[in-house]
Parts: structure tokens; sequence; C-alpha cells
């Protein structure tokens, strides 16, 4: 994936037609969607094994909920009733992690 800009540059432009003029950007844009669908997908997923329900039904509910503070709360809250201390603390990292990879993400999809 690429870096994030870390400072802005002004000779970087970033206009409507942006991905027309840069067609590595464009792919670089659409492959980080595409795996950014992926990790919410996986993330549905591990709330199914949680709550031990089919994959679509954890996969369903996850996206149903709007932002990640809810996403994250959710699976928190079905990992405090669930998992034992040190699996909940294994989610913790992860999420430490999703969030840092969300910002990065963020900062290429919607061009910050």
């Amino acid at each position: 994936m690429p870096h994030p800009l870390k400072r802005w540059t002004p000779t970087i432009h970033f206009t409507p037609n942006a991905v027309e003029l840069r067609p590595n950007l464009a792919i670089a844009i659409a492959r980080i969607s595409a795996d950014w669908a992926q990790v919410e997908w996986e993330i549905g997923k591990l709330l199914a094994t949680i709550l031990d329900t089919e994959s679509r039904t954890g996969v369903a509910m996850y996206l149903a909920l709007m932002g990640s503070a809810a996403q994250e709360a959710a699976i928190s809250a079905a990992a405090n009733k669930m998992l034992s201390s040190e699996r909940q603390d294994d989610l913790v990292a992860l999420f430490s992690d999703v969030r840092a990879r969300s910002r990065e993400r963020n900062r290429v999809i919607h061009c910050l």
C-alpha cells in the first residue's frame, strides 16, 4: 500500500479528474478500496464467530452499524460476554491495528 502523504506538496493537486490523469493512482485507489472491503468482511466473520452464528449474519450485523466506533463497540460487547480475557486482549490489539490502517486508507480514499 502506498504511504500516505506526510506533508502537503504544492505540486500535487487533487481534482475531480485526477484519476483520469493518473491511471496508476486510479488502480491504487481501487485496490485499497477493495482490500478494505475484504477487511470489513473478515471483521464481520469474526463477529459471527464470537456470536456462534453464520458468517452472513455476522457480516450483515457488522455492516449494518453506522461508523467504525459503533462497529467496534458491538464487537467489544460481544467479546466481553463470549471471550476469555486473553482473547479480549488480542481483539484490542487487532482493533488498534485496524484503526491505524483505517487512517491510512482514509487519507488515500478521501484524498486527505
